[in-house]
């Protein structure tokens, strides 16, 4: 926005997008923590996918699925 040149883009852009700045990091930082302060810990990515392919081949640790 301020390469444009135009003083009020630049003064509501450069606000806007520390704004959205923020709010991804709160998002990826602050909601997991809280979200595991509250007790309930959400699974990681993949993990179903994981146990599932485990208890298909009989595995029950999960460790020792062959890839």
């Amino acid at each position: 926005m301020s390469l444009v040149g135009i003083g009020f883009l630049t003064e509501m852009g450069l606000p806007g997008a520390i704004t959205v700045a923020i709010a991804v990091l709160m998002a990826l930082t602050v909601r997991p923590a809280l979200t595991r302060a509250m007790g309930r810990v959400p699974p990681r990515r993949g993990a179903a996918a994981r146990t599932a392919r485990s208890a298909r081949l009989g595995f029950l640790d999960g460790k020792s699925v062959p890839s």
